[in-house]
């Protein structure tokens, strides 16, 4: 939050990724990350769109960075995405197990194209 800020972006808040873990084994149950979606627009001085992508590879960055620094490369944290044009959903699942994890994708108002 504090370097989205930095960069002159509003930080808009967090949102837990809705998930469906019911078909996962035990293994996977104990390495299963906790994925957030974070929500950042423009700032007064950001008004075109390729400047705004620009800020938010360098947010990307920098975050991670800094969170390494703080807790080690060992942490497992990372920044899947951070881009205005898409959302990208990760995990080690098969095809079938992806739209029944992730449940935004379940959504009907939810466009969504699939890559494996």
């Amino acid at each position: 939050e504090r370097v989205v800020k930095e960069r002159g972006l509003n930080f808009v808040g967090w949102r837990p990724v809705p998930v469906d873990n019911s078909m996962l084994g035990k293994e996977p149950l104990d390495s299963e990350p906790i994925t957030e979606q974070i929500f950042i627009t423009m700032g007064s001085k950001t008004k075109e769109r390729q400047v705004f992508e620009q800020e938010l590879v360098l947010v990307r960055k920098l975050a991670e960075i800094e969170t390494e620094d703080m807790l080690g490369p060992e942490s497992g944290f990372y920044i899947n995405s951070l881009t205005a044009n898409h959302i990208t959903y990760k995990g080690q699942l098969t095809p079938e197990q992806v739209s029944q994890y992730y449940l935004d994708l379940q959504d009907p108002s939810f466009l969504s194209h699939l890559a494996l």
